[in-house]
């Protein structure tokens, strides 16, 4: 890929982003006129509008939302390669890091990230994400960076690692009558679930782990955070 194909894909991720020429070629550092002929040029390529007038300005077309982490993905792969060699500075990279995981792991490990980043490369930026915010895809597609969650089979072209082992917390009102008798799998499987999950899931590792030895629970509802569980099981 020429330096040419690599700058009308620079131009493509930002005029997408933008959705507009004159914010474009501000970024850019270059005319609006520079960027239209670059704007004609992708148009060309893609067959395909990219902007469209909507109103007084322009609008990405669908087309280009869905190129856009495809291009982002060949820009990152590209200057890869090209600077696989040069020694690299933290300090001078602006780029956000997406973190995808729930709210226990970022009220643990968002403050001590956070200040690693400002230490190490103060001029990035780190945004977490709720699991619900994106699909089984994001990940792969580059619209998160990191995914923290159970692991699952995600295919060979995501790296997978052990961060942390953690486990299971089950909360019951003080006189449930799971108190009354010795917490076996079978007891616990007896009486109505509540299930935590902002996907909507009511199956999870718990289901699997039943599973293996042959139970399965009931779970009437479903709750998307661990404060309203314990709302529910006050009143």
């Amino acid at each position: 890929m020429s330096k040419a194909d690599l700058n009308l894909l620079h131009a493509l991720d930002i005029l997408i982003e933008v959705q507009s020429v004159t914010l474009a070629a501000e970024r850019l550092g270059t005319s609006p006129p520079s960027v239209s002929r670059l704007l004609a040029r992708a148009r060309d390529m893609l067959d395909n509008q990219i902007l469209v007038r909507a109103g007084r300005g322009l609008v990405a077309t669908e087309r280009a939302k869905e190129l856009q982490a495809g291009i982002r993905h060949l820009l990152a792969e590209a200057d890869t390669l090209l600077n696989a060699h040069a020694a690299f500075d933290p300090g001078g990279l602006e780029r956000r890091f997406t973190i995808r995981a729930n709210d226990g792991f970022t009220g643990a490990f968002a403050s001590g990230l956070y200040n690693i980043l400002a230490d190490q490369a103060p001029r990035a930026t780190l945004r977490f994400a709720q699991e619900h915010e994106f699909d089984d895809e994001a990940l792969r597609e580059g619209r998160i960076d990191l995914d923290i969650g159970a692991s699952r089979a995600m295919g060979p072209e995501v790296r997978l690692q052990t961060i942390f082992r953690d486990h299971h917390i089950a909360l019951a009102r003080d006189d449930h009558p799971i108190f009354s008798r010795d917490i076996s799998p079978e007891t616990f499987a007896a009486f109505p679930h509540i299930s935590v999950s902002r996907r909507g899931r009511s199956a999870g590792p718990v289901d699997e782990a039943l599973q293996k030895l042959g139970l399965t629970r009931h779970v009437p509802l479903i709750v998307e955070v661990v404060p309203s569980v314990r709302t529910v099981l006050r009143a």
